[in-house]
């Protein structure tokens, strides 16, 4: 052999020879070898069937997804508004009924009601059952829908009673109090969330925010260190990261890692706003003006960016292009708030 791949002259391969043999439909040739133990030199599965645990959620999202964007389009296309289902409590029909309500979600408004329903039938069937407890975080999700968030909280209150160790409902409950302004409490339920899963990415991100904003930096610090460790290329940890240090007297750290970020990723709009605020607080008005306008050049319909850029020219003394910034928020649902108070700052 010329290549050099097969220098000794063999080819040497490890088979399954039970799956070969019960799926064969070929020609049998009998053959004879000794016995003797060998080193598997190939990666097994030794779980063939469950998914990847370090993408275990993003698939599963993906396959519940899929499944209810299919039913969703099967049944506008029969014309259908109700769905019926059969439940048993076990793990397919609960699956099929989260499935039927992500459809009805998907159909729109209307669906919802049809959605509720099909969820207290199964309640009524099953009362007793731990998977009850997904249930009322649908339950939850339905009332926050329609901006009743004192009974989406009841919901998930009782979803957490039948099995407190559930995270989504955890993680709904304290994105909800965040909604609600109510820090404590989240900070509370995201706290329990690490407690039951240490590398929780999204828990430890909020976390990390919440504690910056309670001043509480040295956990902060190992919580962001922690999710970057975990996910190196998450840019949100590494701003966080960024912006801790610039609260905590490391100016130049700070600014050493956003122009890194900048130079990694040149198409991301936040990495120019971030860097420009932190321009505009070192009085490095040409830099910080440059990096604002390519923030929009790169998202001209982000509010935000123009809240940002127009609090920058009212700065500068820039009334009349802080004025079009403004306006241009505003059109873009800028909170009214906000703009009449800057508006307030130029006259």
């Amino acid at each position: 052999n010329r290549t050099g791949v097969f220098e000794t002259g063999l080819a040497v391969a490890q088979l399954d020879l039970e799956r070969v043999s019960s799926s064969s439909r070929g020609e049998a040739i009998p053959f004879s070898l000794g016995i003797a133990e060998t080193q598997l030199t190939r990666t097994v599965n030794p779980s063939p069937f469950l998914l990847p645990q370090d993408r275990a959620k993003e698939l599963a999202q993906t396959i519940l997804s899929a499944q209810a964007k299919g039913l969703a389009h099967r049944m506008e296309r029969a014309f259908s508004r109700r769905a019926v289902i059969g439940i048993s409590g076990g793990v397919d029909s609960t699956l099929a009924l989260l499935v039927a309500v992500r459809a009805m979600e998907l159909l729109g408004n209307d669906s919802i009601d049809n959605a509720e329903t099909l969820l207290r039938e199964a309640l009524k069937l099953q009362p007793a059952i731990k998977s009850n407890a997904i249930i009322y975080q649908y339950l939850g999700r339905i009332e926050e829908r329609r901006g009743n968030q004192q009974q989406a909280l009841k919901h998930y209150e009782t979803g957490l009673n039948i099995s407190p160790s559930t995270l989504g409902i955890l993680m709904d409950r304290a994105a909800l109090y965040m909604r609600m302004g109510n820090e404590k409490k989240a900070l509370a339920d995201y706290n329990s969330v690490i407690e039951f899963n240490a590398d929780h990415t999204e828990a430890l991100f909020v976390r990390a925010y919440l504690y910056t904003k309670q001043h509480m930096y040295k956990p902060a610090r190992a919580d962001y260190e922690h999710l970057i460790q975990l996910e190196p290329t998450n840019l949100n940890a590494h701003l966080g990261l960024i912006l801790l240090n610039e609260k905590t007297g490391r100016p130049q750290e700070a600014m050493e890692a956003i122009n890194a970020l900048v130079q990694l990723h040149p198409r991301e709009s936040r990495l120019y706003a971030v860097r420009a605020g932190m321009e505009e607080e070192r009085k490095q008005y040409e830099p910080a003006q440059h990096d604002y306008d390519q923030a929009i050049a790169l998202e001209p319909g982000n509010a935000d960016y123009l809240m940002a850029r127009a609090s920058f020219y009212i700065h500068i003394h820039k009334h009349k292009l802080a004025k079009a910034d403004l306006h241009r928020a505003l059109e873009l649902g800028a909170p009214r708030e906000e703009v009449a108070q800057l508006l307030r700052e130029i006259r």
